[in-house]
């Protein structure tokens, strides 16, 4: 189970953080596949997923985050929902980003 992040941990994440023009907030630390990556209470873990927790609580285990703006290292809690792996797989064709 991923760690809840404290205030201390959401002060560093929005340090490390950049509001763009078309909303989207960006992560500018390390990255792995283009996912923001923070250590939470000794956890590495991506920060999209800090986010939501820190927001709207657990992820449960059958969901996944989305990015509805198909940004990779955006935190925007507001571009961020919870979603199946297969509709997050199914909106990846319909929008041409197969791999």
């Amino acid at each position: 189970m991923e760690p809840k992040p404290s205030k201390s941990d959401m002060e560093r994440i929005a340090g490390r953080c950049k509001a763009r023009r078309n909303g989207c907030v960006t992560w500018e630390g390390a990255t792995r596949d283009g996912y923001g990556l923070v250590r939470v209470k000794g956890m590495l873990m991506s920060v999209h997923r800090a986010v939501w927790i820190h927001y709207h609580g657990r992820i449960p285990k059958n969901l996944v985050i989305l990015h509805a703006c198909d940004m990779r290292a955006c935190c925007n809690p507001s571009h961020l929902t919870l979603g199946t792996a297969k509709a997050n797989f199914l909106d990846m064709v319909r929008k041409g980003r197969k791999r």
